[in-house]
């Protein structure tokens, strides 16, 4: 996942004249030759387990390690103690996981009074075939306009009730929800969470209109 996200990455980074002329570039002043990033990318690309893990034992070691402290009148007693390795962190004896309309949740909860909710899943850019481009952009804008009883309107007011902030998303090669309301409404909000997720209404008013919204992008863009 690690090697593929950076591919993507590189790979749009030069969607644009200028993001083209950006990375060669780079690459004449780094490697003098301006041609070379497709090296950089088949060097990647080829990179396996085994490497990553060679690389790691070779130079992530306690004997690399630097300490640097801009702080004249730090005590040595207190730096020795900051550079002990960290014990292993600990997953909080509160954190529970339930299940909701068939969905895991795991819940992590804290002495906040707001709650945020993430729903992330692999998607986006990376993963759309040409004949469908754009689709995730216009789910993460949609996905929010109403599902199961709630039209736009009423999914609206719901969200109103709860005090609540939800959004699609689309990036490169993830998509989501994430939402985030008072702690004490979060039953209610990941219910409607759930019902958007699983019971999205799309209605073909809105995805002609969000369709022509990104045709407007992409010719303000051109």
């Amino acid at each position: 996942r690690a090697r593929e996200g950076i591919l993507c990455d590189m790979r749009f980074a030069t969607e644009t004249i200028d993001g083209r002329v950006a990375d060669k570039a780079w690459h004449q002043a780094r490697n003098g030759d301006p041609e070379h990033g497709k090296v950089t990318r088949d060097a990647i690309a080829a990179v396996t387990a085994n490497d990553v893990h060679r690389v790691a034992a070779a130079y992530l070691t306690p004997a690399a390690r630097q300490v640097v402290v801009v702080d004249r009148d730090v005590k040595e007693a207190a730096l020795r103690k900051a550079s002990r390795p960290a014990r292993p962190r600990k997953s909080p004896k509160s954190e529970r996981v339930i299940d909701l309309d068939g969905m895991r949740v795991v819940l992590m909860p804290d002495a906040g009074d707001l709650a945020a909710i993430r729903v992330m899943a692999l998607g986006g850019q990376a993963l759309e075939a040409d004949r469908v481009s754009g689709l995730s952009r216009a789910w993460a804008s949609m996905v929010t306009r109403g599902a199961g009883p709630y039209d736009a309107t009423a999914f609206a007011t719901r969200t109103d009730a709860l005090a609540m902030v939800i959004d699609g998303a689309a990036g490169r090669s993830t998509m989501g929800i994430s939402a985030s309301l008072p702690a004490d409404r979060i039953r209610g909000g990941l219910e409607l969470v759930a019902t958007a997720l699983t019971e999205p209404h799309f209605d073909p008013v809105d995805v002609d209109m969000i369709v022509e919204e990104m045709l407007d992008d992409e010719a303000a863009l051109s």
